[in-house]
């Protein structure tokens, strides 16, 4: 029977017969026992709502699950790729830092060389013998062309890092557009934590919790209001029969059973006497807000665990409609990434080639820098040479001096003595005899008897001729200038 039944049953004059602390127990009892039942409806709908949004829930995370497990093996396959690129940038980093190197070694050793050549002065003999208006060794240098490839090495050397830093801005920008995806991914990976079963773990929470409130309602709610109710109809029925047994019998404790709608109701003996009843039902009306703020608390935790799966499912919905997005912008990103990388290859190639045509420059200067180290080796050679030649000349002239006064002598003498052999034998014998001993003496001359030389005369004071291991160690020193240049063209 329900409360609204057992209401009717009672008549207004009846209610305004009772006591009026009896009517407000009875007033209090019916609100606790309708507000008891609004709490156990409400949460019986929270409960159906969770279950419907529960079930659409682990559906969505399915379908996330796939969605998040191809996002992230995009941002993995993307993440290698910046990767790689950042290894790619790195490697013309490393390569326009050898160049800049090699660039500023080549310039200082041809400034070294130059400095060298600038510092050996020619003889005046050999300026003035051949008319030239050298002075040093530098004035043979073919400065022009020189010059020229410095600048061409500097050039190269500054297209090189153009490239670089073009190539190290597109990097920059994919890995920012890389931070950018993986950031924007974060708010669709989040709900990947969330574990399958969360919904059927509320749910069964919410199940004890309405369970709860529905054993409040039945179990002290409906009771108190059943002895509220037999106690009213006793009192009641004591007053129109005027009757002392049936006062007592009103007042009787009432006996346990149970009504039409299967919740627990009480007999009419089964009350205590009147002024005992009457203490024990002002004790449960004290216990009423107790049980109604328990079963209210019950409540607020079935809707709150309702909040949280509705939440749940807002963040899931959101993480698709992100997920769509996210894909749609990786569609857009992967495109211009195509475009950078293109670009890239591009950069590399005439990388490649602008530092083949660097290394070229940087060769011939330092070829450059081993001929006229040898250059200078060689003027010294040719000074040594003059002065070996000239002394030379000294001795060999000397030794046609004696021997051209030795053969003189070797004449004079021979000539002599056949001039005696004529004056005392020869002119006694018939020319017919030996025609041949009439013969003058032999003369020898030396032809030529002075050579003239065009190598002119130093008029500087040289140092004596470098010894031969000297000579080797420079002779090694420009092999090995000669090794280094093959070693950096391979």
């Amino acid at each position: 029977m329900s409360v609204q039944e057992r209401i009717s049953r009672i008549s207004s004059a009846d209610l305004r017969s009772l006591p009026a602390e009896v009517a407000s127990l009875l007033q209090n009892a019916e609100r606790a026992v309708v507000l008891g039942e609004q709490y156990a409806h409400e949460g019986a709908t929270s409960l159906r709502r969770c279950c419907e949004t529960g079930a659409r829930l682990e559906a969505a995370h399915a379908r996330l699950e796939l969605v998040c497990a191809q996002l992230r093996k995009q941002l993995s396959v993307l993440e290698q790729l910046v990767r790689k690129l950042e290894a790619r940038d790195h490697r013309l980093l490393e390569a326009l830092r050898q160049l800049r190197a090699r660039n500023h070694e080549t310039m200082g050793a041809l400034e070294a060389i130059f400095a060298r050549l600038r510092a050996q002065a020619i003889d005046q003999a050999l300026w003035r013998a051949t008319g030239g208006t050298e002075r040093t060794l530098y004035d043979f240098v073919d400065t022009d062309s020189v010059d020229e490839l410095r600048k061409q090495g500097i050039a190269e050397v500054a297209s090189l890092h153009t490239l670089q830093a073009e190539a190290l801005q597109l990097v920059a920008q994919i890995n920012a557009r890389y931070e950018q995806m993986r950031q924007q991914s974060t708010v669709i990976l989040v709900p990947l934590d969330y574990r399958l079963v969360y919904a059927t773990e509320k749910t069964s929470r919410q199940v004890n919790e309405l369970k709860s409130i529905e054993s409040l309602l039945h179990t002290s709610l409906y009771t108190h209001h059943d002895r509220v109710h037999h106690y009213v109809q006793r009192t009641l029925a004591t007053d129109t029969a005027g009757s002392d047994d049936q006062t007592a019998a009103a007042t009787a404790a009432p006996r346990a059973g149970v009504s039409s709608d299967g919740r627990a109701s009480l007999s009419v003996t089964s009350f205590p006497t009147s002024e005992r009843a009457l203490q024990s039902l002002r004790h449960a009306d004290a216990q009423l807000s107790q049980s109604l703020g328990t079963a209210y608390d019950a409540l607020q935790r079935i809707v709150t665990l309702t909040h949280d799966v509705d939440q749940r499912m807002l963040k899931y919905s959101s993480a698709q409609k992100n997920a769509v997005a996210f894909f749609q912008d990786l569609e857009a990103c992967g495109s211009d990434i195509k475009q950078k990388l293109n670009r890239l290859d591009e950069l590399e190639v005439l990388f490649d080639q602008r530092r083949a045509d660097a290394r070229f420059v940087f060769d011939e200067l330092l070829n450059l820098v081993t001929w006229y180290d040898l250059f200078c080796t060689a003027h010294q050679e040719m000074i040594f040479e003059i002065l070996r030649r000239h002394k030379e000349l000294a001795r060999q002239q000397q030794l046609v001096d004696s021997f051209a006064a030795e053969l003189e002598a070797m004449h004079r003498d021979e000539a002599q003595k056949r001039s005696h052999f004529y004056e005392f034998y020869g002119r006694y014998l018939p020319a017919s005899l030996c025609p041949a001993i009439m013969e003058p003496a032999p003369h020898y001359q030396i032809v030529p008897r002075t050579l003239i030389t065009n190598l002119p005369r130093l008029q500087q004071t040289h140092d004596e001729r470098p010894s031969r291991s000297m000579i080797d160690s420079q002779l090694r020193a420009a092999a090995s200038s000669t090794t280094h240049i093959s070693d950096n063209r391979t």
